[in-house]
């Protein structure tokens, strides 16, 4: 909820800012009001939305960069627990113990990473 109260107060702030520059403006000199100063200001703007462009560029690459490297980790993690669940199996009933030890491990880390879901059967 504050992300919407942080939207509102910047609005409110340019929307301030821009009746302040219409009261001001025709109280500057002829000099600020030039087409040259304009002409700057218009540059500088361009240039500083150019400069967020970029880091908001930046910044997103590096979160998804971020997302794709948990995502990944997660895959290896699952393929790995695999592997190792039918390399147990291909042990014979001697690895039972072992096999329902991994299967509760499983279950317990699923139930505790993703809270909102429903658990997965058994005793954990």
């Amino acid at each position: 909820m504050t992300e919407f109260w942080d939207a509102g107060l910047v609005l409110v702030i340019l929307l301030g800012s821009s009746a302040l520059g219409l009261f001001v403006r025709p109280l500057l000199s002829e000099r600020h009001r030039s087409r040259e100063v304009i002409e700057f200001v218009q540059l500088v703007v361009a240039m500083v939305m150019t400069f967020a462009a970029l880091v908001l560029g930046l910044l997103t690459s590096s979160v998804k960069s971020s997302f794709d490297k948990v995502g990944n980790d997660l895959r290896t993690v699952a393929v790995e627990l695999i592997q190792l669940d039918r390399s147990l199996r291909e042990w014979g009933t001697e690895t039972r113990p072992a096999r329902e030890l991994l299967r509760t491990y499983t279950a317990a880390a699923i139930a505790t990473t993703w809270i909102g879901e429903p658990k997965p059967p058994g005793d954990y």
